[in-house]
């Protein structure tokens, strides 16, 4: 699976000092994995652009930097043409900074990225050049392309820096590729997903996502799938972040992704979900707490008993054996694995390829 570039301290215009006027664009980024546990470990050589928009004109200025195996972090810094006159141009002039693996650039632009690249970079927010020292907001843009050229790229936000909040993580990745394959009817795909959404009865899918943090999976979804609605849910604590991608997607047709907050401590529902029979219902890398995962469980079966028959997929990546427990629990709510598969990725610095487990849930209630 893949390292991600992240922003540690995010971009800043700054005067470089070197001659009156002249600026630069700064900014202190790591490569890590989803979790932040491993630093990549191998040299890769990465282009910074930067980009400026204003009124008068559009520039884009590029350089080269060299990830060395063993770093931590890197200084990042690019000096704008004078051309580029922040101190006149104050009140139209921003400019975003983007990070990427060099091999992305073809010398024009910067390529797509895939849901399986080794490295993913990102851009920053757009920012204003003035005053000095101004940072662009602590997000990065994550852009994805499809394997189908006329689907639209996945554009997903997410809090930078070095934590695991609001993340992309990997699990999060291999279910956005499964939705893909089964989509396009891929010969690997799942084939409750195929069935799913090339074979359902009703003309109509709803799914509903839980601790959807970003919101990466549930909008992959509504991209991807005609006559679906899927209903993101999570703390409240992601709506800020997850309006950000809900505003940047471009949905399939008569397609629909809204937020609900849901807190699976709760004793019931809310009324607005439990009224809703849903289709499939969808778990990204939640099963590293094992604190959680009675609840977790308990939301499950109380999403069944007003939805028989639907359908849970979860996504994991193993990352300690504790997450068994997951399946007990699963066990003895009477959830029965119908379908799994296990997904490999290869990773830089690995020499084993790194696994996602997949697994379609169906209740025994008979």
């Amino acid at each position: 699976m893949p390292h991600y570039i992240r922003f540690l301290k995010s971009p800043k215009l700054e005067s470089s000092g070197k001659t009156s006027g002249s600026h630069s664009i700064s900014s202190l980024i790591t490569i890590t994995t989803d979790l932040g546990d491993d630093f990549l470990a191998e040299d890769v050589e990465l282009l910074a652009t930067v980009q400026t928009s204003s009124q008068k004109k559009n520039i884009s200025v590029n350089k080269n930097f060299e990830w060395r195996a063993g770093n931590r972090e890197l200084k990042i810094s690019i000096l704008l043409p004078r051309k580029v006159n922040v101190e006149k141009d104050t009140s139209s002039t921003t400019l975003r900074l983007g990070i990427f693996r060099a091999e992305k650039y073809d010398g024009a632009e910067i390529l797509g990225q895939a849901t399986t690249d080794e490295v993913i970079g990102g851009w920053s927010t757009w920012f204003r050049g003035t005053p000095l020292g101004v940072q662009a907001e602590k997000l990065i843009e994550r852009v994805f392309h499809n394997e189908e050229e006329d689907l639209p790229a996945l554009r997903i936000w997410e809090e930078t820096g070095n934590s695991i909040a609001l993340h992309i993580w990997d699990a999060a990745l291999a279910c956005v590729r499964e939705f893909e394959h089964a989509y396009i009817q891929h010969p690997s795909a799942l084939r409750t997903l195929h069935h799913l959404f090339h074979n359902r009865h009703a003309s109509h899918l709803n799914a509903i996502e839980l601790g959807t943090g970003c919101g990466i999976v549930g909008i992959s979804l509504a991209q991807l799938l005609p006559s679906c609605s899927i209903l993101l849910t999570d703390l409240e604590e992601v709506q800020d972040l997850l309006s950000h991608n809900l505003a940047a997607a471009k949905m399939a047709n008569c397609s629909t992704a809204t937020f609900r907050a849901l807190n699976w401590e709760d004793e019931l529902l809310p009324a607005a979900i439990a009224r809703v029979k849903q289709d499939l219902i969808a778990v990204s890398d939640c099963t590293y707490n094992c604190d959680s995962l009675p609840v977790l469980v308990k939301t499950l079966g109380a999403l069944v008993d007003v939805s028989p028959g639907a359908i849970v997929l979860v996504a994991l990546k193993r990352r300690h054996e504790s997450e068994d427990v997951f399946f007990d629990l699963m066990r003895d709510a009477r959830f029965t694995v119908k379908e799994n598969a296990t997904r490999t990725f290869s990773s830089l610095g690995l020499e084993e390829k790194v696994e996602v487990e997949m697994y379609v849930f169906e209740r025994d209630d008979l």
